[in-house]
């Protein structure tokens, strides 16, 4: 059997980089590699062992990367919540913070591929106090069975994950949770699929997505005999898809009359609504936008918004005067 040896190159601060977000916004990777071992999972074989990177080189990288304009940041790795662990740190990810929240040009620091192993009250509570730091977490579950989460060698259980939830509300009750799961896994049944489907009625995610199980080649899951046909997983996927879509225009609803700060992405045009944006509790690319009735402004600058309309992902809204 073929070893995976650690990446004999590192990704640090002075790697050339282009940044291929639009100027006010940029993804920062925090880790290389990933030591989790979900049986559907290939990327530990391919990538290596999860390797953190130094606090001071993540703080460098920021600076540059604000120098130039960027006022957002999202954090990612494989397990950003495990950031540090590999280099003994205890409280890894709250160190980080800390250092970035100190940095003047940053307005917003988002949270991006957090498994919940790490998540502890010591982070819950950064983000609480921390204003630049936002009321948002994904939180990729995969399941809520506890028979699927074993198969799938998570390391949480459908009891630890209410727990975790509950406490994330608790501490900051207007945080947005994202969140992905995984139907038709080999040998989810129907009585499975209805304990997930009923799970996510429960917690109302704010942001959710779900894939359809693909088996990967050298990984445990794909050698289970119990394979789910195509046409299962994707009546299942949409069923979950449906219910999130009413959950969310219901979530959405609740936006109106309030007043958000929205960073704006694109903005000119002769259209009432060629203005748009994103609040705190919604990531670049996968959650939805704020739609801002025409205003003079440009991408990049952050504006109150006053919310007027809900649709099932988006919102619409007013300049606030």
């Amino acid at each position: 059997k073929s070893k995976v040896r650690e990446p004999v190159f590192d990704f640090n601060e002075y790697t050339p980089r282009v940044l291929t977000t639009p100027r006010y916004t940029a993804y920062v990777k925090i880790a290389e590699g990933c030591s989790n071992r979900c049986s559907f999972c290939i990327i530990p074989k391919i990538r290596g062992p999860f390797k953190s990177r130094s606090i001071d080189s993540i703080v460098r990288e920021t600076e540059i990367l604000s120098s130039k304009g960027v006022k957002e940041i999202n954090l990612i790795s494989q397990d950003t919540t495990m950031y540090g662990a590999d280099a003994g740190l205890r409280n890894g990810l709250s160190e980080l913070l800390r250092k970035l929240v100190k940095i003047n040009e940053i307005r917003w620091i988002r949270l991006l591929y957090c498994y919940p192993t790490f998540l502890n009250n010591e982070l819950i509570k950064i983000m609480k106090n921390e204003e630049k730091i936002c009321k948002y977490i994904d939180l990729p579950l995969q399941h809520s069975h506890n028979y699927i989460l074993k198969a799938m060698l998570r390391q949480e259980r459908e009891g630890e994950i209410r727990d975790l939830i509950f406490r994330i509300r608790d501490a900051i009750p207007d945080i947005a949770i994202r969140t992905a799961f995984i139907v038709g896994f080999p040998g989810e049944t129907d009585r499975h699929f209805e304990h997930l489907l009923n799970f996510l009625k429960e917690m109302r995610f704010e942001h959710l997505g779900v894939f359809t199980y693909s088996p990967e080649e050298g990984t445990k899951a794909a050698e289970l005999s119990n394979q789910i046909s195509e046409d299962i997983k994707n009546k299942r996927r949409d069923i979950i898809m449906e219910t999130q879509k009413r959950l969310s225009l219901e979530k959405n609803k609740g936006f109106i009359g309030i007043t958000k700060d929205v960073l704006v992405e694109k903005a000119g045009g002769s259209d009432k609504f060629l203005v748009s944006g994103r609040m705190q509790t919604q990531a670049p690319e996968i959650d939805g936008v704020v739609y801002i009735e025409k205003s003079e402004v440009k991408a990049g600058d952050i504006l109150s918004v006053k919310i007027t309309k809900a649709m099932e992902y988006d919102l619409v809204g007013g300049v606030n005067i």
